[in-house]
C-alpha cells in the first residue's frame, strides 16, 4: 500500500471521488455550502487530501482544512459547514491556521473487512 496526497497525484481525484460516492449517502453531494466551497478547498488545500493506493488504485482517503482554532471550546466550529467556511474564508484573509479539521474518510468496499477502518468521523487535531 501506497499512501499519496491529491496534490502529489491529482490525475487520482476523481478515482477517489468514486470511493466517497460509495459510502456516503446522496444528499452529502447536494448540499449548498460545500457546492460553493469546495472548488477553493480542492485548489488550496490538496495536501490535506489523503489517498491511500493498492496496487495503483485509490482504495481508501480522507481530507481535511487548516483553520485557526485558539484551543477553546468556545471557538470549536458549530459543524461541517462552519469549519470549511473558517478554512476557506481564513486563507483568504490571511489567517494563520492552527490546526486541522479531518472532513471525511472513506474505505472502498474493495477493502471491507481487510483491517481498515470505514465510515466517517469528524475531528480537531492540532497541527
Amino acid at each position: 500500500m501506497e499512501i499519496v496526497t491529491r496534490a502529489d497525484r491529482p490525475e487520482l481525484h476523481e478515482a477517489a471521488a468514486v470511493v466517497f460516492r460509495e459510502r456516503w449517502p446522496e444528499f452529502v453531494f447536494h448540499d449548498d455550502v460545500p457546492n460553493r466551497y469546495m472548488g477553493r478547498v480542492e485548489e488550496y488545500f490538496a495536501r490535506y487530501d489523503v489517498m491511500v493506493l493498492d496496487g495503483g488504485l485509490v482504495v481508501a482517503g480522507g481530507w481535511g482544512v487548516p483553520m485557526a482554532w485558539d484551543g477553546s471550546a468556545d471557538d470549536l466550529p458549530s459543524g461541517y459547514d462552519d469549519a470549511l467556511i473558517r478554512a476557506v474564508d481564513g486563507r483568504e484573509a490571511g489567517i494563520e491556521p492552527t490546526s486541522l479539521s479531518f472532513m471525511a474518510v472513506a474505505v472502498g468496499a474493495s477493502h471491507d473487512r481487510r483491517g481498515m477502518a470505514g465510515g466517517s468521523c469528524p475531528l480537531i487535531l492540532d497541527t
